[in-house]
């Protein structure tokens, strides 16, 4: 297909920026180590609770921002633990897990390459994620490239997560895009590339490093390096 210069470009941003995965894995280990050192709490029990309390909070708030809540995690499994009184601990374990994740967060090789690229390119950026605005522009800080995004669109505040269309409406609404003019980059078949496809009707690119031959309608590109999209903006011309 013939590409054209685009209004803007649409990133996600978890697992398509750095890997949310490694940096989450430390963490959350972190966060187990202070339980099991200073309270004796048993590591394979708070795995335990965190994957029940994952599942339980997001079957009870649903696709909105605060099922993704960390702090909402921790509180509950000192409850489970029988924990009091806990209203310290609950803020020390939030505070230790998000310290050690922003400090664990790399952005992928040739990203900020890209980005400034685009900049350069006088093209619009945006990140439209999943998660508490305040915890998604962190992010953006402590991956040093808070010049090169323009705008962040969060689900927390349009009320309701992706793959449902109000954060996507909220980012053409935000950006100033009509349909057809504008790429979104994410690592989501179902969060990210079909939903900007078929309301933005984006040129869809997903990041992956998936060695198995991805085919669907909704991917224009597939990509496992930010050194492929700046040959791609740059053959624009």
């Amino acid at each position: 297909m013939k590409l054209k210069k685009p209004k803007a470009i649409i990133f996600d941003l978890d697992d398509t920026f750095y890997s949310y995965k490694e940096a989450h894995a430390i963490a959350l280990k972190k966060v187990r180590l202070k339980l099991n050192n200073e309270f004796g709490v048993n590591e394979k029990i708070f795995t335990k609770y965190y994957d029940l309390e994952n599942k339980n909070l997001k079957k009870i708030l649903q696709n909105t921002a605060s099922s993704h809540n960390k702090f909402l995690y921790f509180k509950k499994i000192l409850e489970r633990l029988k924990f009091t009184p806990y209203i310290r601990i609950a803020i020390e374990l939030n505070n230790l897990y998000w310290e050690v994740f922003y400090n664990e967060m790399t952005p992928f090789p040739y990203l900020k390459e890209f980005l400034i690229d685009v900049k350069h390119s006088d093209i619009t950026t945006g990140v439209v994620t999943n998660y508490d605005a305040s915890y998604q522009f962190k992010k953006i800080l402590n991956l040093g490239l808070e010049n090169e995004i323009d705008y962040l669109i969060s689900s927390e505040e349009v009320g309701i997560n992706k793959p449902n269309k109000e954060p996507f409406l909220k980012t053409m609404e935000l950006l100033n895009l009509k349909k057809d003019e504008s790429w979104m980059v994410g690592d989501s078949l179902k969060h990210d590339i079909e939903p900007a496809k078929k309301i933005m009707e984006s040129t869809t690119f997903l990041y992956t490093n998936s060695k198995k031959n991805i085919t669907n309608n909704n991917i224009d590109y597939c990509f496992s390096s930010y050194s492929f999209m700046r040959t791609v903006l740059s053959n624009l011309g």
